[in-house]
């Protein structure tokens, strides 16, 4: 098994050798590399590329927050997981200042050791995660690039038959060709014309069946990740709060300040499981794979009102429908990336959603009350939103129509036939 690698910069060395003792107990394999200062620190991300580094938030020369920006601009890093480490109270605007750092998480010290040990075993996840999605990305680059290439010979082969019909048209008026040889050309153009599209076909649905391979890889990653956190992170903090209350009952009434204290760490563990529970479903809903598809459309519809205030009527039918699971998924990120694009652009004040099953296909609709726009509008304000849902629809062998009016609101209807149930 490959050693853990990580750096941490702290310009207290007493805490780096509380830190560094700490992880080699519980890592003993683990290889430990410690940096006083900013600059040193990006020094030894830059040669020594660790799997995750641990960030003072409090230093002189640059603090953990601008640290960690500097580290996440540079490409050789940005994919390595950032934990910064505060002794402060971890109040809602120190979390937004994490997240707009570019942190994947944080930990307040001193450091719990069971919490620390999860902690780097979910970045060290994390990290496997951001490997993976960059060789995908690789992959896919290559082989866009050499499908490229192939259409670029084809399209110069096409243009090689342009010129010779253009040769041919001309000797036909110079030399009185006759006129069976210039329908025998016309034939062997045409035949390679229909080969070129044929193969310009066949690289679209290569690089269809590879965009579809990336995204079941990274829903595989995603359901794996959540369920990490809900399974793994989510039950030892559990078991930690039963832990203080257990340790508050305990406490004699002559000391109201550390009961103080188990209260509020109660009510920060708290949040920090209702943290851990919403990235969890927000990476992969569990309700989905447990109760399905209908189940799951009703819950991100109850979510998207409590956020929006905006009612959602739903109607499911059957009420006890089922898809394949690849099927569903599809249909599910739908309605997600429907209701995010209300959220942003319609201003709308009610929605209608349903998903209807007869013998043939799944209907799915969802129609607002929003702005609308008008059919010019769709098609100058193609988005990454809409074309993203156009083709998981037609990764299921569906289709995918959105109608507007300005006013009026906006409708998007996807149908899935149903085959092999």
């Amino acid at each position: 098994m490959q050693k853990i690698k990580i750096l941490v910069i702290d310009d207290n060395s007493n805490n780096l050798t509380t830190f560094q003792t700490m992880v080699q107990g519980l890592f003993p394999d683990a290889v430990i590399y410690t940096a006083l200062s900013a600059r040193k620190g990006i020094g030894l991300a830059v040669k020594e590329d660790p799997d995750i580094i641990f960030l003072d938030v409090v230093m002189p020369e640059m603090d953990g927050f601008e640290l960690c920006i500097e580290l996440k601009k540079d490409d050789r890093l940005k994919l390595i997981p950032v934990v910064l480490n505060t002794a402060f109270s971890i109040d809602p605007q120190m979390r937004i200042k994490v997240l707009e750092a570019g942190a994947e998480a944080f930990l307040k010290k001193p450091f719990d050791q069971s919490e620390l040990a999860t902690m780097i075993r979910s970045m060290m996840r994390i990290k496997s995660a951001n490997m993976l999605a960059l060789h995908q990305k690789e992959i896919l680059a290559q082989r866009v690039s050499e499908q490229t290439e192939k259409l670029t010979n084809e399209l110069e082969r096409r243009k090689q038959a342009e010129i010779i019909q253009t040769e041919v048209q001309a000797k036909l008026k110079k030399s009185q060709i006759s006129l069976l040889n210039i329908l025998e050309d016309l034939k062997a153009q045409n035949i390679a014309r229909l080969e070129s599209e044929k193969a310009l076909k066949e690289s679209h649905e290569k690089l269809r069946d590879l965009a579809a391979h990336i995204q079941e890889v990274r829903e595989e990653e995603r359901k794996e990740i959540a369920l990490n956190l809900h399974d793994d992170l989510g039950q030892k903090l559990t078991a930690l709060n039963i832990d203080l209350a257990w340790l508050a009952a305990r406490i004699p009434t002559d000391f109201p300040e550390v009961s103080d204290k188990l209260i509020s760490m109660q009510g920060l563990l708290m949040e920090t499981v209702t943290g851990v529970k919403q990235i969890s479903s927000k990476l992969r809903p569990s309700i989905l794979d447990d109760l399905g598809i209908g189940a799951a459309i009703i819950w991100q519809t109850n979510e998207f009102s409590n956020r929006t205030d905006v009612p959602c009527k739903v109607s499911i039918i059957p009420e006890d429908m089922t898809m394949p699971d690849e099927i569903g998924t599809q249909v599910f990120r739908i309605v997600q990336e429907a209701f995010t694009n209300i959220m942003r652009h319609s201003e709308a004040s009610n929605v209608v959603l349903s998903l209807i099953a007869n013998e043939s296909k799944w209907r799915l609709r969802i129609k607002d009350n929003g702005e609308g726009f008008s059919e010019e509008d769709i098609v100058d304000k193609q988005s990454f939103g809409l074309t993203g849902m156009e083709e998981r629809a037609r990764l299921c062998g569906g289709t995918f129509t959105i109608k507007g009016a300005p006013g009026k609101g906006t409708e998007i209807v996807v149908e899935i036939p149903i085959s092999g149930q």
